[in-house]
């Protein structure tokens, strides 16, 4: 069975790396005997070549100028790459590429020297593409948002009550300002603000992890063909 090739493209922020880690520790913790190595897309095939500083030439030395990647360059570092994974370290590796999205100087390259991956997933971070791509839909929320909760230091029971339903179903507490024992009288004190900050921290943190989790469970298995 060859080994196979994984792509993770989105911008930074989008956990594409926690999400990689997540895989490969999957991988070894079931004792897979074909082991996952990751590569960052931009340590492999740079955006732009690197500047060159010129000597120094007094006061009147000018800023070096950007430069694009021409196309030979650019397959060049493809075809580089491409060495790489066919060498001897990594050829019987399930390989994941992560890191942020291509130009089309690259993508046009990888596509004509047939280095495309089995699979590319696209990941984003507005917050329509989060929901419904990475954590489910709107109309049935399988996954809440994990990170950047808007609504600190505790959920509104009426204007989401679609997220608190799925931290439920992940098993995680929502943090709640108006606690009622089992007979539904209010529980006093009431929880400081800070005591719900320090509970909604603490659920971000768990549904983080049960997202992480689900998301190589969904993606490690691949890696099993």
């Amino acid at each position: 069975v060859p080994a196979v090739r994984i792509m993770l493209v989105g911008p930074l922020g989008t956990e594409k790396g926690a999400i990689a880690k997540a895989v490969t520790d999957w991988n070894e913790s079931n004792g897979n005997p074909r082991k996952v190595h990751v590569l960052n897309l931009q340590a492999e095939l740079p955006p732009k070549p690197p500047v060159v500083v010129p000597e120094d030439q007094g006061q009147e030395a000018e800023e070096p100028e950007e430069r694009e990647w021409t196309e030979e360059e650019a397959e060049g570092l493809v075809l580089d790459l491409k060495r790489r994974l066919n060498g001897p370290e990594l050829k019987a590796k399930h390989v994941i590429l992560e890191g942020e999205p291509l130009s089309e100087l690259f993508t046009t390259a990888l596509l004509k020297h047939s280095l495309h991956p089995q699979l590319v997933f696209f990941f984003s971070m507005g917050e329509e593409s989060c929901v419904s791509r990475i954590y489910g839909s709107k109309a049935y929320p399988a996954y809440p948002r994990p990170h950047r909760l808007p609504f600190y230091p505790f959920l509104d029971p009426f204007k989401q009550r679609k997220e608190l339903r799925a931290l439920k179903n992940l098993g995680v507490v929502a943090p709640n300002p108006n606690p009622r024992d089992e007979e539904g009288k209010p529980i006093e004190p009431k929880p400081s603000k800070e005591d719900l900050f320090a509970a909604a921290q603490a659920a971000e943190e768990q549904v983080r992890a049960k997202v992480l989790e689900r998301l190589a469970r969904e993606i490690a298995p691949i890696l099993r063909r």
